[in-house]
């Protein structure tokens, strides 16, 4: 194509602004028909009913919002309409479109094109037809960016394909996988292919082709694209089977480079510095592991698609909250997307009532005041969600038991666990909870009753660049506990819950001595060896690991010989997981307790009515705010309300 066609019209050079029709149709939208010209991006505009279908609908990373381009829209007879201004991504992506035989098509529906920006109204019904439009195109194209190097493009494509090759047999493994985290535990036991330690594996002659660090780069920088980022691409990206991928003029299978790209988040495939590369940021600079539960969302949920669906059409089905939790880590510019965006993915959003509102007093606190207040009136374990969507420092002057849309770009959302638990006999999740949106601050009132009292807080658990946990003050703090302590039965079965409820959730009766020095062991084992530890806390655990090996006869004799298979198998992972961004505590009642967030010392421990986990709240004068959820041994299955009844005991708590 033509240099000229990449290029910035001149001020002189330059037609008026296009004006946009009005759609006056039900069901009308825009298409884009690309214009076979060199020297400039040039198209039409036709109006078309979306289910007669003949288009097909672009998916692509907006990138900077500066629009220094243009694309000019001529009538039915040549004459020049005007132009329609457009961002450096959307240039390269009609360029490509434009000059790409193999796609064979020149009729698009293209959102910043086909979409007035500047009506709210238009964009509200636009927005609404969403999943109608993608479903009825006759196929996506997922725009990956501009070539830069054909060469180098070339290269990498065959590195791409090779990869493919050698893995493709263990996507299945993957896919059927219940989650990550057993994802990484077939990883961790070799049930998916490991790292390629020869080339020759590929059934590459190095004569013929050597892989550079050029090709590994080239690799990485399509893997870690936008495409892996933008909130919008996944309900683009999910709701047509005929998907395939743009790169440059190449055509590639969205299978491949999906499948690639998330291998690569839980195997080193690429190059070390490269993987440490990825890895940091498939974390997007502060959710772990984020976009890797989004990409692991939308390729698994493709992958059974295809396989369960000869139509391959989606049908949604999981609620709006945990599609939200899930894609937290994908980004948008205007937070009310967060909701908006993922409408056509969920499959509870007519029953919310919820309807695209982008006018200009339908602000993101209105939406999610409105949206929360429903979503915690169908399900009061809604909180679980508010509380992991608001990083600790959240600003007091917004309602605590809100939903956040706006994440800030270090916030590291905490772990959270099931719902699982019983702390209250009231097991209703559709409780009687009543709202003062209109009060300053809007307030939210739940039944239940505070248990218990924060005294000693122990570090908030977080990870560093490294991925290791930074834990000489947790561990230091641990050790004293337990140092002063008589080791008893009761105080390791209360710390063996705290720090490990993730691997035991389930479980309904308090763990074995036994079983609790053998939880705590593995735990200094790990800290023991991790970088950065002190020599101090490292020494005060050595001291500690022998009198926890006395209590447990299976470790007898392990505690300073070779690390042992079922530690290394189980226990490591549930211990990295199950405290990330959680504090230990000690309560006023003798109760170890694992809470969200950062607890501070007289913090109120609160059970509420259909709640399935326990709640931390910080005093507001006669009020409270919510802090994060709780776990504390001897409370989680309703315990504290043996012999009493609820409706007699449980009282008024206002959240602000």
């Amino acid at each position: 194509m033509g240099e000229t066609s990449r290029s910035i019209p001149t001020a002189s050079s330059r037609p008026a602004r296009y004006i946009y029709k009005p759609l006056r149709e039900s069901g009308q939208i825009r298409t884009l028909v690309i214009h076979p010209t060199s020297s400039r991006i040039e198209c039409s505009i036709r109006n078309r009913k979306h289910k007669t279908g003949g288009y097909h609908a672009l998916s692509y990373g907006w990138g900077s919002e500066e629009r220094p381009f243009e694309a000019v829209v001529v009538g039915l007879k040549g004459k020049e309409l005007g132009y329609i201004p457009l961002t450096k991504n959307l240039r390269d992506a009609l360029c490509d479109l434009r000059e790409t035989k193999e796609l064979g098509k020149n009729m698009f529906w293209i959102d910043q094109i086909c979409i007035n920006q500047e009506d709210s109204n238009e964009k509200n019904t636009q927005v609404a037809m969403m999943r109608s439009i993608y479903q009825n195109a006759n196929g996506v194209i997922v725009y990956l960016g501009a070539a830069v190097d054909i060469s180098q493009e070339e290269r990498g494509l065959k590195l791409l394909q090779t990869l493919w090759s050698y893995y493709k047999n263990d996507l299945p493994k993957v896919y059927h996988s219940s989650s990550l985290y057993d994802l990484y535990l077939k990883a961790f036991k070799g049930e998916v292919k490991a790292l390629l330690q020869k080339l020759e594996e590929l059934g590459i002659d190095k004569t013929e082709y050597d892989i550079s660090t050029g090709d590994w780069n080239w690799l990485y920088g399509v893997c870690s694209g936008e495409w892996t980022q933008r909130l919008w691409m996944v309900q683009e990206q999910l709701l047509n089977g005929n998907t395939v991928m743009l790169r440059g003029r190449h055509v590639l299978s969205w299978e491949s480079l999906a499948g690639i790209s998330l291998l690569a988040s839980i195997l080193d495939i690429f190059p070390q510095e490269l993987s440490i590369a990825f890895r940091r940021q498939k974390s997007n600079d502060g959710d772990p592991k984020g976009l890797l539960h989004a990409l692991y969302f939308l390729a698994g949920t493709r992958y059974r698609m295809a396989t369960l669906n000869p139509e391959h059409e989606f049908t949604p089905t999981a609620p709006l909250r945990g599609v939200m939790q899930y894609l937290r880590a994908l980004q948008c510019r205007d937070p009310r997307d967060r909701v908006y965006a993922l409408m056509s993915v969920s499959g509870d959003t007519e029953r919310l009532g919820i309807v695209p509102d982008y006018s200009e007093s339908n602000t993101a606190l209105r939406l999610s005041l409105h949206l929360t207040q429903r979503l915690i009136e169908l399900n009061i374990n809604t909180l679980i969600d508010v509380c992991t969507s608001r990083p600790p420092n959240a600003a007091t002057s917004s309602p605590s038991w809100v939903l956040s849309l706006v994440f800030p770009d270090d916030f590291s959302p905490p772990f959270t666990f099931d719902e699982v638990f019983r702390p209250h006999p009231y097991v209703n999740v559709e409780t009687n909870t009543q709202f003062d949106l209109e009060s300053t601050p809007p307030t939210m009132t739940v039944r239940g009753r505070i248990l218990d009292t924060t005294s000693t807080i122990l570090t908030r658990t977080v990870a560093d660049e490294d991925g290791t946990a930074t834990g000489t003050d947790y561990m230091a703090n641990i050790c004293s506990l337990l140092s002063r302590s008589d080791l008893s039965d009761d105080v390791l079965s209360s710390l063996a819950h705290a720090l490990l409820w993730l691997n035991y959730r389930s479980a309904t009766v308090p763990f074995t001595a036994e079983d609790s020095a053998y939880y705590i062991w593995c735990l200094f084992k790990e800290y023991i060896s991790t970088p950065g530890i002190s020599d101090e806390v490292s020494r005060k655990c050595a001291e500690l690991i022998p009198r926890l090996a006395s209590l447990c006869p299976y470790l007898r004799g392990l505690y300073s010989g070779p690390e042992d298979a079922k530690f290394e198998a189980t226990m490591l992972p549930a211990i990295r997981t199950s405290m990330e961004g959680r504090s230990l505590c000690y309560t006023e009642a003798g109760r170890f307790c694992n809470t969200m967030h950062d607890a501070k010392p007289l913090d109120s421990i609160a059970a509420f009515q259909g709640a399935n986990s326990l709640y931390v709240l910080r005093q507001a004068g006669e009020r409270y705010r919510l802090v994060g959820d709780a776990y504390v041994s001897g409370l989680m299955w309703s315990e504290a309300y043996e012999d009493l009844n609820y409706e007699e005991v449980d009282y008024d708590i206002e959240l602000i």
